[in-house]
């Protein structure tokens, strides 16, 4: 329709136009037509119609590009000043739909359009302005044969059928694109259905996820307030530990004491022991006596040895004499001259205490057991040993009263005492210490007192010893081995040990030791 009106309006103004269009070559008169007739045209269509009337009006395409090239430049000074692309090679078709989409585009840009990909048909050759004229002057028709501008009209009837055509395809293209719309929505409907599901998953999942959150607020409040317990559970512990540890302690102060009482309690029985034992002997003794007064030739009864020893020691008086002495074997030659002449005193330091007697010569009873004693003495003269010490009677004693030890006939046994290799051990000297015990009596009691003050004292050796007061009591010297960690605990006399008891470190010359200690009595 816009085609047939261009036609009328373009043979309507021919008439009143002849003078101006005969001064204007027929060249340019084809072009200018040509470019009427194709304005306002849709791309689709310009290029087809283009086609279409080069095609049967016999014009070329490149003719018409060049004069849309100059016209543009005539009009718009912005038009690129470079030549235009050839468009060479391919089959025919396709290089002239190519040259027609240029002509589009050099048309829109005419018209005063942007044109997007308009650099696209330019190439990088800059044109020189004298070819403006050259331009003119090559022939735009084919075969160099002029064309009347009315073959263009006739040639253009043509085309409304394939604007029709056009027309009916485009339809069926909006058909088409109908149907896609009515699918594009029931797929939109299924889509917007999907979403909506979505958005309640998603709403189901975000209270999922508060709940969540609520239950790790609560959970992390547990745990404070379990750390809190803990912590408080800890204290309560800790406390309980020193409480615990404090009663141990107390325990082991009560402990340490009661064995301090023990040692105590075991010392009184021995001393009760001793003076039980010696007051046997000061009866037995007096019984002798009283029986000397009366029988010059009665013998002495000893009450501290069985009846199966009493004929060996009326025969040999002699052995067992030696014997005794034998028990109480010194240390060095200081020790066997000071007893060597102790026994070769007078009869007057072995001789005992005696009781007191009545006007009447009748003797006092010391116990009283003493008259029962006496009645069995008499019954028993011809079996009954002379005693010739009672310092033999008060050690023979001692040792019949040690029911632990296993002894063989001798009398004796000895002992394998075990060593600790790792043990550090230090040796030191004590000296002026009395007792009225034994000598191995007197180490345990030594060892039992050191431990309880929490020192461990490993061996005790006998020294030097001295018997004063008729045998009753002993002065040693002793060496002692005690851990060497205890070692300046024990060294402290003042705090350590009794009142008078020296204390001082072993040097291994023997004599520097004895030498020193002079005080015996």
């Amino acid at each position: 329709m816009a085609c047939s009106n261009n036609d009328h309006e373009y043979s309507d103004s021919s008439a009143g136009e002849d003078e101006t269009q005969s001064q204007i070559p027929s060249a340019q008169r084809t072009w200018d037509k040509l470019f009427e007739t194709l304005q306002e045209l849709p791309k689709d269509v310009y290029i087809e119609r283009l086609l279409s009337l080069c095609e049967h009006s016999n014009l070329s395409i490149d003719g018409f590009r060049d004069y849309l090239l100059i016209r543009a430049r005539m009009e718009r000074s912005e038009t690129p000043k470079f030549k235009l692309i050839a468009r060479k090679g391919g089959r025919s078709e396709d290089r002239k739909s190519k040259l027609a989409s240029d002509c589009y585009a050099l048309y829109q840009f005419t018209e005063g359009n942007s044109v997007a990909d308009l650099m696209s048909i330019f190439t990088k050759t800059p044109i020189v302005d004298n070819e403006h004229t050259s331009r003119f002057a090559r022939s735009f028709i084919s075969n160099d044969d002029v064309c009347d501008p009315d073959s263009i009209n006739q040639h253009s009837q043509p085309t409304t059928s394939t604007h029709f055509s056009m027309m009916e395809t485009m339809m069926s293209y909006i058909f088409t694109i109908k149907g896609t719309c009515a699918e594009i929505s029931q797929t939109l409907e299924l889509q917007n259905a999907e979403i909506k599901d979505l958005q309640k998953q998603i709403k189901q999942y975000k209270q999922s996820e508060q709940t969540i959150r609520d239950c790790e607020a609560k959970a992390k409040n547990e745990l404070k307030h379990v750390k809190l317990l803990l912590k408080e559970r800890e204290h309560e512990v800790s406390e309980f530990k020193s409480k615990m540890q404090s009663y141990e302690n107390d325990v082991k102060q009560r402990l340490n004491a009661l064995e301090g009482k023990v040692g105590t309690v075991h010392k009184n029985v021995n001393e009760l022991k001793d003076t039980y034992s010696r007051k046997r002997f000061v009866s037995a003794a007096n019984q002798h006596e009283t029986m000397d007064a009366t029988d010059p030739t009665s013998p002495v009864p000893d009450i501290c040895t069985s009846p199966s020893d009493h004929n060996s020691m009326s025969s040999s008086p002699q052995q067992k004499t030696t014997n005794s002495s034998a028990k109480q074997s010194p240390v060095n030659a200081d020790t066997t001259k000071e007893r060597g002449d102790n026994m070769a005193k007078p009869d007057s330091s072995n001789r005992v205490r005696t009781t007191p007697t009545t006007s009447e010569g009748k003797r006092i009873p010391s116990s009283p057991c003493e008259h029962s004693f006496c009645l069995a003495a008499t019954t028993k003269v011809n079996t009954i040993p002379v005693v010739t010490s009672y310092r033999q009677e008060f050690n023979n004693a001692a040792v019949t009263n040690n029911d632990d030890e296993d002894e063989d006939d001798i009398g004796f046994s000895g002992y394998q005492r075990p060593r600790n290799r790792r043990q550090n051990i230090k040796r030191l000297f004590v000296s002026r210490l009395r007792s009225k015990l034994p000598f191995g009596d007197l180490s345990k009691k030594i060892q039992s007192f050191a431990l309880s003050k929490g020192v461990t004292i490993t061996f005790v050796r006998l020294l030097k010893t001295y018997t004063s007061n008729f045998g009753l009591t002993h002065s040693y010297s002793l060496r002692i081995n005690v851990l060497a960690q205890h070692s300046h605990s024990v060294l402290d006399d003042q705090h350590f040990w009794p009142d008078g008891v020296l204390c001082k470190e072993w040097i291994p010359n023997y004599k520097s030791n004895t030498e020193q200690d002079n005080s015996w009595e």
